[in-house]
């Protein structure tokens, strides 16, 4: 009788004992496993986009939540930007490189129309900023537009997103040409004449600010609306999304001016950042035929890109042109694609 005791408290013994072991081994592997989740699948939003003026969106995709978003950016010299939004990241691209997109559209919908091949990965086109490829997500093949000089900065566009895409290309265009030759120069002017009419401001005032923060909160407070003329007015704008480039460039010029404030207001335009050895550049005289030597923006010509037609439409200049529909009709030909 002892020796099947024995054998019994022997065997629940080495129950016990493997038990044991298969628990822990059980339990390493479940850490192991929430930790390689947690250091693999952490996600790290990028940093907002910037405030755009006179901002133009259009919709991709409304349940997605895929927009595109184009304007005026002040933290880029004031030059006209595009925002390609998603729920959760975007892209900042520029016009040159959306019209890439567009002359490589056909190319990409055939690619992204094929049978989606898992590892097949295949790059359009790339620069030092921007990156134009292709991979497989949720079984079908997308479009995946990147920033390479920003973390978290990229959009996966699919099949429908790039056909309604390709079905916005001539409205996108006239916006962009719209914007380049009449809303840019008009809000850099309204820019110079509030720097102008908030130089004057500070000087009235026994205690002007002295640092970004005080200025910013100073231009935001000014309610005026005869600072700027001119119609469209984009007064409102300009204080909230340049706020800071308008008091970086005020502190500058008065540090500057504070040995002697004279009548002649001196104004640093947004196109050219100011540098801390040169002084700021009178706008009083400014030569009668051509624009101040500091607004220098890229040429009409320049612009156009071989893709948007024929090449004779890149010689027209638009200086001459006063109708809106005249000029983009000479400056853009956008033609009809096939998609088969």
């Amino acid at each position: 009788t002892s020796q099947p005791f024995s054998r019994s408290l022997y065997n629940f013994s080495v129950f016990i004992i493997l038990k044991t072991i298969f628990k822990n081994m059980a339990g390493s592997i479940e850490d192991n496993a929430a930790l390689y989740k947690k250091k693999t699948y952490t996600y790290v939003p990028p940093a907002p986009p910037t405030d755009l003026i006179e901002s133009t969106s259009y919709t991709l995709d409304f349940t997605a939540r895929k927009f595109i978003h184009i304007g005026i950016d002040p933290f880029s010299s004031f030059k006209i930007v595009v925002h390609i939004l998603t729920s959760s990241r975007y892209v900042h691209i520029t016009p040159e490189f959306l019209k890439k997109i567009f002359s490589y559209m056909g190319h990409i919908l055939s690619f992204i129309l094929d049978t989606p091949q898992k590892y097949k990965r295949v790059i359009f086109y790339e620069d030092e900023i921007l990156k134009l490829s292709s991979m497989v997500y949720s079984g079908e093949n997308v479009l995946v537009i990147e920033a390479k000089n920003r973390d978290g900065c990229r959009v996966l566009l699919n099949r429908a997103d790039l056909i309604r895409l390709q079905y916005l290309e001539c409205s996108i265009v006239e916006i962009l040409v719209r914007k380049e030759v009449f809303t840019a120069p008009l809000v850099i002017k309204q820019y110079e004449e509030i720097a102008v009419y908030l130089d004057k401001k500070c000087s009235q005032n026994k205690s002007p600010p002295k640092t970004v923060d005080e200025m910013v909160i100073f231009i935001k407070n000014i309610q005026d609306d005869q600072v700027v003329k001119s119609v469209p007015n984009f007064t409102n704008q300009i204080q909230m999304c340049a706020a800071e480039q308008l008091a970086e460039s005020l502190l500058h010029q008065r540090a500057g001016n504070s040995h002697e404030y004279s009548n002649e207001t001196m104004v640093i335009s947004p196109m050219s950042p100011p540098t801390p050895m040169s002084p700021p550049t009178p706008m009083s005289t400014p030569p009668p035929t051509s624009p101040p030597p500091s607004f220098t923006r890229q040429s009409l010509s320049r612009a156009v890109d071989e893709n948007d037609g024929p090449l004779d439409f890149n010689r027209r200049s638009l200086s001459k042109t006063c109708n809106f529909d005249s000029a983009v009709s000479e400056m853009y030909f956008v033609p009809k694609r096939k998609l088969f």
